[in-house]
């Protein structure tokens, strides 16, 4: 990070103008500053190059490099606001092109696409079969961040074609080092051919293989902040060959010059920085869509900003994405897990349907979920047990159609089941 001595707003006073001279006339009061248009955006050097090869090349076919989709699409709307040509110009990341080119080969095997997170279970997996107490990693095993980093330094050696036998131990200090990360590679590797499983290193690795210019290769628009690994611009280099055009963009320490009218004020909390932040987009008539909210904690930011916006209906979207819990289909799967994980009680059930997470397939039901979860308040069951079959004649009636033999009984509180007792009895 480069160093930044001075901040924009603690920059020296500009000194003011000299008075005009005596003998010339007194010029009328200039009119009040009217702030541009929220449209207007200030310069930016990806965008001014973009622009400018736009304009040079509007017929031919350009791919503009970018770390997400979602950044990148972000830098073709500014590009056409701006005035520039979008014209034959589309957006990647090296995995989107790693993926076309090495997916139809990896679908005619048969073998699957490992996301992520699913890599990362299998690297899980596979530290809790090697490591131990007496481990050289054995303290941090457990660790969530041991396995990221883990995955990431596995993501380098197979992006660079080695395997398990290939780390050298003479770089190791400690010889347990070495065994131990080629006991766990060897374990994740195996776990991937039993699966017919690929993961992201070896789509790039298979995509280098397969990758070769085209004969009318498009221009690849590569910006100088990206950041890629060797493997990347290994591939980069076969795919696109001399198509690559280095676009520059505005280096990190000019960021001073850039933010020259930024402010800083102070708030109570969180959620009244988002609230101050709301209301100076406002105050200042901005678009909501060219507005974009830095934040620090992950964990705290985006969920409060996510529930002002529904609050006040104000559209945003998220780069990180949104949690599960704050969608509709995310809490009915947490519902339904809450549900069993509860011994499939009948409060979870109808709080679910009451709050309408949850409903009835069209034409499945006479009644919407409200009259349901009326109806089961009414049965007054408490859970479920698989022992005997409903008995419940309040339930009855809710489908079109009858259900299949049942399996499952409503279990009653206790108080209704002595006075069933006690009616049978009579």
């Amino acid at each position: 990070m480069a160093v930044q001595p001075l901040l924009p707003f603690d920059a020296e006073p500009v000194p003011p103008s000299p008075p005009p001279a005596a003998a010339r006339p007194a010029s009328p009061a200039p009119a009040p500053s009217v702030p541009a248009p929220p449209s207007s955006f200030e310069a930016s050097r990806l965008i001014d190059e973009l622009k400018r090869l736009a304009a040079d090349h509007p017929l031919d076919e350009k791919i503009l490099l970018s770390p997400s989709l979602l950044a990148g699409h972000q830098s073709v709307e500014r590009l056409a606001r701006a005035g520039g040509l979008v014209l034959n110009l589309r957006v990647e990341t090296l995995r989107t092109l790693a993926h076309a080119v090495a997916g139809p080969a990896i679908a005619r095997e048969g073998a699957r696409l490992l996301s992520r997170a699913q890599a990362l279970a299998l690297i899980e997996q596979a530290c809790a079969e090697n490591l131990d107490d007496a481990s050289y990693f054995g303290a941090l095993r457990d660790r969530p961040g041991f396995h990221r980093a883990i995955q990431h330094a596995f993501d380098e050696v197979r992006a660079a074609g080695l395997t398990a036998g290939a780390i050298p131990a003479g770089a190791f200090s400690d010889p347990r080092k070495p065994r131990e990360l080629r006991r766990i590679l060897e374990s994740y590797e195996s776990a991937l051919r039993l699966g017919k499983w690929v993961d992201r290193a070896e789509v790039l690795r298979r995509a280098t293989e397969l990758a070769s210019p085209a004969p009318k290769s498009p221009l690849f628009l590569l910006p100088e902040g990206l950041d890629l690994s060797t493997a990347e611009r290994g591939f980069l280099d076969r795919l696109a060959g001399e198509g690559v055009i280095s676009v520059p963009t505005d280096a990190p320490e000019t960021w001073a010059k850039r933010a020259r009218e930024a402010r800083v004020f102070r708030a109570a909390g969180e959620e009244n920085e988002i609230r101050a932040v709301f209301r100076e987009i406002l105050a200042a008539g901005i678009p909501f869509d060219q507005a974009e909210i830095l934040h620090t904690d992950p964990a705290t930011y985006p969920a409060l900003t996510f529930e002002l916006a529904a609050e006040h209906g104000v559209p945003c979207t998220f780069a990180g994405g949104v949690a599960a819990a704050f969608t509709r289909p995310g809490r009915a799967a947490l519902a339904y897990l809450r549900w069993i994980g509860n011994g499939f009680e009948a409060d979870v059930l109808r709080e679910a349907l009451a709050s309408g997470v949850l409903a009835f397939p069209k034409g499945m039901s006479r009644v919407g979920p409200l009259a349901a979860a009326r109806e089961l308040r009414r049965a007054g069951g408490t859970g479920v047990s698989p022992r005997s079959p409903p008995r419940e004649p309040s339930c009855r009636g809710l489908c079109r159609s009858p259900p299949p033999p049942p399996r499952w009984t409503w279990a009653r509180s206790p108080a209704a089941r002595a006075t069933s007792s006690g009616s049978s009895r009579e």
